[in-house]
């Protein structure tokens, strides 16, 4: 089935959670990691990551010892993430509010870069809130939040 087909069917059925019903298209892309240093990023966290056409992008941007740790809270689209083959790439099947958590499993306190595209102004407020507040306290001094 087309890719794109397939992310507006799950998209449809979890509105609530994507937020949209299409990919992001390469211009939204090329915008959103514009101003990214990925020369200097070594940790990188990436909060609804759908079907990985924003991870794959952040992935040929990255140097060779960074590392992307991917969120996506959708069994289909976390599915799919799991078959992009890249030894850089850390996919996690729970939601964002655990990032610190899961950052911690893997001995990483704090990351260079949040690319985030989850719908934090449909996400209920306690939710959103949540993962804003944890962001700022894992993200390093001049980071970035996209």
């Amino acid at each position: 089935m087309d890719t794109k087909i397939a992310f507006f069917k799950e998209s449809i059925k979890n509105f609530k959670t994507t937020g949209t019903i299409i990919p992001s298209s390469k211009f939204l892309i090329k915008r959103m990691l514009k101003g990214i240093d990925f020369e200097n990023s070594n940790i990188i966290v990436e909060f609804g990551a759908g079907n990985g056409i924003i991870t794959k992008s952040i992935l040929k941007k990255m140097h060779k010892d960074a590392v992307l740790f991917c969120f996506e809270i959708n069994p289909e689209f976390y599915s799919h993430l799991k078959l992009i083959n890249d030894n850089r790439l850390i996919v996690v099947n729970q939601s964002a509010q655990e990032v610190k958590n899961v950052l911690n499993k893997y001995n990483k306190t704090s990351v260079d870069c949040i690319i985030s595209s989850l719908p934090l102004t449909i996400l209920p407020f306690e939710i959103s809130k949540s993962i804003l507040l944890i962001s700022k306290k894992i993200l390093k001094n001049k980071s970035l939040f996209i």
